[in-house]
């Protein structure tokens, strides 16, 4: 397997464009990371809404993310840059 990083920094760099495709590939990538932190920080039976929260949050500040923080690398890096913490 490949290292995501450099596709996810283009990914997200697209997806700031406003491109409805880009923003779509990236939160299909961005699904299992959010799921795979969530089954770790949630309670079961919050994994499924926690997911979906990251995910629309994702969406809606997709123009605040930065490209450094498609590293796999740093779990809580996408999460915290989103949020703008």
């Amino acid at each position: 397997m490949t290292n995501l990083a450099p596709d996810r920094a283009d990914l997200i760099l697209a997806a700031q464009t406003g491109d409805a495709a880009s923003i779509d590939r990236l939160l299909v990538v961005c699904r299992a990371d959010a799921r795979r932190y969530a089954r770790r920080h949630c309670h079961a039976s919050d994994v499924d809404d926690a997911v979906q929260e990251t995910l629309l949050t994702i969406s809606r500040k997709v123009k605040g993310l930065k490209a450094a923080a498609a590293r796999r690398s740093q779990p809580g890096s996408l999460r915290s840059r989103v949020q703008g913490q």
